[in-house]
């Protein structure tokens, strides 16, 4: 420390030049950043020491004794959510310590899981959809095999862009900047279906969905997608979409009735018949929404490979995680997004058509 105060005074009180001489005269050791040397200098005004004072030092060992851990723990029952600095600074002590008493009495952080607003009208359609569900799988344990589950989603080229999660660590402030082209917006519209351990389209829209495009697509392209599909699979499936407005549109509800012969999972569907009434706000139970976009969105967006140049490096990247899909299809992986659906619904059925999301 007295090497560090010798050249900040030569430096002249520069924290740079200071850092610059110690890194010239001392190149075997490792140099500090340069905030240090100012705050050595500030400490020897302060206490006349160059190094901490002990007594202040907050870390002896009387810390650790049996009334300053039941502090700690009782701070965090009464504030779950609160961080260990700010604890360890209240308490007087080191994060550090207060770390290592949250791990010994077997304390562990959890994130937090994102989950849909929802209104206490949603609960009890929320629950007749589950109940009616497990009532079908009870008559036929194969039911959700012939579910055609079915979403659409609006991939952008920024995609979910958080700038909490891109830091640069540096002594000093580096000034990066990112490019972000907002002059140069473009998006790619698509839909997605899932029926058994086969993976629907995808199909891309022309441009914006509306009840007149989605009709359209039901009419001209739906029926190509399902070529592949075994003859006994289209005879007994379901088809499945949400409340959106272009599926709520009329022409598309009374097509899709007919078209599946009421073997229909949507929004308004008719009291009486074998359709079953889709509620609103529960994407937390349909498959794409759950699996397949969280999939498309961590290959599409990943950060390794950088920002997504034009259009048509988004459409390749959607390519590709196509074939992801698929491949995972060919693995089985689609048999447990169906255990999964079941399960969701029997734990959606528990907790009386709340969120459940964040208990499973």
């Amino acid at each position: 420390m007295q090497d560090m105060h010798y050249v900040y005074g030569l430096a002249d009180g520069n924290t740079v030049e200071a850092r610059r001489l110690y890194a010239e005269r001392f190149p075997n050791r490792i140099c500090p950043r340069a905030a240090t040397f100012q705050d050595i200098h500030r400490r020897l005004g302060e206490t006349g020491q160059l190094g901490r004072n002990p007594a202040n030092a907050g870390r002896g060992r009387y810390v650790r004794n049996p009334g300053f851990e039941e502090a700690v723990l009782q701070h965090f029952e009464d504030q779950p959510s609160t961080s260990t600095r700010a604890v360890g600074r209240f308490m007087g002590a080191s994060q550090s310590t207060v770390w290592e008493v949250l791990h010994e009495h077997g304390q562990h952080p959890f994130s937090r899981t994102p989950i849909y607003a929802l209104t206490p009208l949603d609960y009890p359609l929320r629950v007749d959809f589950c109940e009616t569900i497990l009532a079908w799988c009870l008559v036929d344990p194969d039911f959700p095999d012939f579910i055609l589950f079915t979403d659409e989603k609006c991939f952008k080229r920024e995609g979910s862009y958080n700038t909490q999660n891109y830091h640069f660590w540096s002594d000093e402030n580096p000034h990066a900047s990112c490019v972000r082209g907002f002059q140069h917006r473009f998006s790619i519209n698509l839909w997605v279906g899932n029926v058994g351990d086969h993976l629907i389209g995808p199909h891309r829209f022309p441009g914006p969905l509306n009840g007149a495009t989605y009709l359209e697509f039901l009419q001209d392209s739906l029926p190509e997608l399902f070529e592949n599909e075994p003859v006994n699979v289209r005879s007994r499936m379901w088809y499945q979409h949400d409340g959106a407005p272009p599926h709520y549109d009329r022409a598309v509800r009374e097509y899709v009735m007919e078209l599946f012969q009421g073997r229909v999972i949507q929004r308004g569907a008719p009291i009486g018949g074998i359709a079953i009434a889709w509620p609103a706000r529960s994407p937390d139970l349909t498959p794409p929404d759950f699996f397949v976009w969280g999939v498309y969105d961590s290959l599409v967006y990943d950060p390794a490979r950088g920002p997504i140049t034009d259009k048509a490096d988004l459409q390749q990247r959607i390519d590709e995680a196509t074939g992801t899909l698929r491949a995972m299809a060919e693995q089985g992986r689609f048999a447990r997004v169906r255990r999964n659906f079941v399960s969701r619904c029997e734990a959606c059925i528990e907790a009386g058509g709340r969120q459940f999301e964040h208990l499973l």
